[in-house]
């Protein structure tokens, strides 16, 4: 007997080896006839980019497709030597009689089975959560949330292959309770309907997840992208059923078209040409198959750890050195190619500094009273003025009205963590010095100059009114740096969700108790960032979340109001308001369905109003585009202070005394993630060029760009960048990227000469 079992298992593991192999194919063939579907429906490229990309990403898909599930034919062909099936039908009648077998301790010991298998499956859902949350806040796409529920499936999937023997060596809770009859697990395993079932139960636990953990409506699901891949799952257990009650001359013609598919994949995805990266982008990017199977690729074959590859269409010029791939920033003039395009870049780029020595007028009072009005989450284009159809700001409406307006400010970072620095220090955050901590937003570092330490050093009295304990001193430290005074009342340990009235009541309570001391007060409301929640006393718009942000700005409105109407009272026109946001938020936009901001540089997330207000400033509304690392310099320009301070913004006094642009015509953004650098991660993740017309968008870990007329295409949803129509203005806006990519860089240091 023993004998004959040793000469049966080696047979039944390559049977079931070959089996999952054969599914493999079978999968990624199948899923890649629903994912071209999805490609030609949604990208406009050349024939021959398509066809060059479509094949590369069937050959990505193969290569994560393949890997899986010998995994799971290894799994299934160990749950068969325990000879336990799992029977689905009968488990609630099993296992109430299995719980009600035996002596009282044999039933103690199988509700330990039973509390076994259950942390097992724990397990697995704490993982499956940590899954969603790291592929959807990391790559920050709309087809993220149905790519996790993917993930979460094959998770799953895997587990229970894998794990089903060791839950039944436990105390044979899936023997015997789960067992109707002794067979093996891959007979029951490999129907289709099996599958099916682990697909839905997948696909059903990952949107629980996302909807519980991000709080999203179900309305917000990317619906099409997972009716797609259910589709895309669908059709492949079609294909495999279908298969397996074909001919085997049928069978035989199959698996030599998948071998063709594989060989003519691995030609596309080796070929090396011009056209590789926009081939590339659409495999990697647009195609959700090859998506996947590149994330393989690079977690096996990258061995530098920069997310690019030598292969493939990677274009890594420098497998072995970090520094060296087509994310890499250009240094101009050093003979070496970092960014992998063939050559040094030949060009002299100077650092880009701010500017703001323009004359003042001797008219404007040297050292005017001066509120900076913060709003968090202030969607520009949620005012009236911009065309907004709903009056929810009519306050700051009539401010912009009576004020110098810029219609096109951008601040510098999708979330507040990554847009305030720029904000108080007018610097890119490459450049900004951050210690380390054991959370984040990280402190913002001692040999920064924030805004609050220029004011306060030229004779200000500095004081700022926190609305939440994320900006408190004990928190975020170094972002509060320079202000005498720190008032934390408004907020409360059980932090109310709306404590706009107590921020206004402090605010008030300065401004009227100011003295003959110039006054710097910041004021920054919170009540429109997310958890969302109606406001008591505010207009019903609806019940989604859009609906009851427009009524917390309505809030933010109302107290606004309240502090303007103080300010003038107090001071009259001699007082200069500012007021702006740390970022934007985009319900409405189709790629921000889960996260309305926070982890890219489209338009819609970094979108803010910016107005100056004095009565020394001529009202008008400007269309040039400037950035809220403007702020500081400006109020230092007009202040007349002396030169020296390590400014990158512009100062936009020609603009609102004179109505002229000052600044150059591209606007520069970055994501600069920190704690990404001490995980020996590129912390520059993606940057942008904005001009008055188009956005250019760079992700640095795949070097893939993206190009939008945001003029005409405000959420930008149809990408340039594959358009050859616009190959000539993508490579101009290349190259001016390069260069200012370059002036943020920290200055490198000398190399020494022999």
């Amino acid at each position: 007997m023993v004998a004959r079992i040793a000469r049966l298992r080696p047979a039944l593991a390559a049977r079931r080896l070959r089996g999952s192999l054969g599914l493999g194919v079978q999968l990624a063939l199948w899923a890649w006839l629903v994912d071209v579907f999805h490609v030609l429906r949604g990208v406009q490229a050349p024939g021959l980019v398509l066809v060059q990309g479509l094949f590369a990403a069937l050959f990505r898909g193969f290569v994560i497709t393949l890997p899986l599930c010998l995994a799971i034919g290894l799994g299934l062909w160990l749950a068969a030597l325990r000879r336990h099936a799992l029977h689905l039908p009968a488990i609630g009648t099993r296992l109430s009689a299995y719980l009600r077998e035996g002596s009282e301790a044999e039933q103690l010991a199988r509700a330990g089975d039973l509390s076994a298998y259950a942390v097992l499956t724990a397990a697995w859902a704490s993982a499956s959560v940590r899954l969603c949350e790291r592929l959807i806040v990391g790559m920050a796409r709309p087809q993220l949330t149905a790519i996790a529920c993917v993930a979460a499936c094959l998770g799953l999937l895997l587990m229970a292959a894998l794990l089903f023997p060791a839950c039944a060596a436990l105390g044979g809770l899936g023997c015997r309770a789960l067992s109707p009859a002794p067979g093996i697990g891959p007979r029951c395993f490999s129907r289709t309907v099996h599958w099916a079932v682990w697909l839905a139960l997948g696909v059903l636990v990952a949107l629980g997840v996302v909807v519980y953990r991000f709080r999203t409506p179900l309305s917000y699901l990317p619906w099409a992208t997972v009716l797609q891949l259910v589709a895309a799952g669908g059709v492949a257990l079609a294909g495999h059923w279908l298969g397996a009650r074909l001919p085997k001359q049928a069978r035989t013609w199959l698996s030599g078209a998948a071998a063709l598919a594989v060989l003519i994949g691995l030609g596309c995805a080796l070929w090396q040409s011009p056209i590789a990266v926009l081939s590339r982008q659409i495999s990697e990017r647009e195609s959700l198959v090859g998506r996947l199977g590149q994330s393989f690729l690079l977690a096996t074959w990258d061995r530098d750890r920069d997310g690019y590859l030598p292969a493939l269409g990677g274009g890594d010029c420098a497998p072995r050195d970090r520094a060296r791939n087509p994310g890499a920033t250009e240094v101009p003039g050093n003979g070496i190619d970092e960014d992998c395009d063939g050559a040094d870049l030949d060009l002299r780029a100077s650092a880009l500094r701010g500017k703001y020595d323009y004359p003042i007028p001797q008219s404007l009072p040297a050292r005017p009273p001066i509120v900076l009005i913060t709003v968090d989450a202030f969607a520009a284009r949620h005012m009236r003025t911009l065309g907004y159809p709903r009056d929810v700001t009519p306050n700051i409406d009539a401010l912009a009205a009576r004020s110098v307006f810029f219609n096109t400010c951008y601040a510098q970072g999708p979330s507040t963590r990554l847009s305030f620095p720029s904000l108080f220090t007018s610097r890119w955050d490459t450049q900004i010095e951050q210690e380390l901590v054991g959370h984040h937003p990280f402190p913002v570092g001692k040999s920064e100059r924030l805004l609050a330490e220029v004011l306060r050093d030229s004779g200000y009295d500095t004081v700022a009114i926190l609305s939440d304990g994320y900006f408190s001193p004990r928190y975020w430290r170094g972002i509060t740096r320079g202000f005498n005074r720190i008032d934390e009342s408004p907020f409360t340990t059980e932090h109310a969700p709306h404590d706009g009235p107590r921020v206004t009541e402090s605010a008030l309570s300065v401004v009227q108790g100011a003295g003959d001391k110039p006054l710097f007060l910041w004021v920054h409301y919170y009540d429109a960032h997310s958890p969302h929640e109606q406001p008591a006393g505010m207009p019903m718009y609806g019940s989604s979340r859009q609906d009851i942000y427009d009524a917390e700005l309505r809030l933010v409105d109302r107290e606004v109001g309240r502090l303007l109407a103080g300010i003038e009272a107090r001071w009259g026109g001699q007082a200069l308001v500012v007021l702006t946001g740390d970022h934007g938020i985009a319900f409405d936009d189709p790629r921000h369905a889960t996260f309305n901001y926070g982890y890219d540089l489209h338009s819609s997330v970094l979108h803010v109003p910016l107005i100056f207000h004095a009565g020394f400033l001529p009202p008008r509304s400007l269309d040039g585009v400037v950035a809220t690392m403007d702020i500081a310099p400006s109020l230092a320009n007009l202040l007349r202070l002396p030169a020296g301070l390590p400014y990158e913004g512009m100062s936009l006094v020609p603009e609102l005394l004179e109505g002229r642009t000052s600044r150059p015509p591209e606007l520069m953004h970055q994501m600069y993630i920190e704690e990404r650098k001490w995980k020996q991660e590129e912390p520059l993740e993606r940057v942008s060029l904005r001009t008055e017309r188009y956005n250019l968008l760079q992700d640095r870990k795949t070097g893939f760009f993206e190009l939008y007329d945001y003029r005409a295409d405000y959420f930008e949803t149809h990408d340039l960048a594959l358009d050859p129509l616009y190959g000539a203005t993508l490579a101009a806006l290349r190259k001016q990227l390069t260069i200012l990519l370059y002036s943020a860089q920290p200055a490198p240091l000398p190399k020494a000469t022999p």
